[in-house]
């Protein structure tokens, strides 16, 4: 799932389209999270921290400190007890 979420933002020929991509991901990610749905929240995040959708910064900027520092905080989270 990590791989689709990678393709999918890349997918995208607009920042904004990507953004809105973005956001609704982690959307998602906290939805698993809610269910206790671990596997699937760690595919997302993992599919949001790779190196290709980490360095479209201006993106990220789209999207928001506060969305940015919220899929960080799921990472953390996931970290220590998962692999991403």
């Amino acid at each position: 799932m990590s791989n689709l979420v990678i393709n999918a933002i890349l997918k995208q020929d607009t920042a904004i389209k990507r953004a809105s991509l973005i956001k609704l991901c982690i959307a998602i990610a906290l939805q698993f999270l809610r269910l206790n749905n671990y596997s699937g929240c760690v595919q997302i995040v993992s599919g949001l921290n790779n190196t290709s959708i980490q360095r479209l910064t201006h993106t990220w900027s789209i999207v928001g400190q506060h969305l940015f520092e919220v899929k960080e905080r799921l990472a953390t989270l996931l970290k220590g007890n998962f692999t991403l």
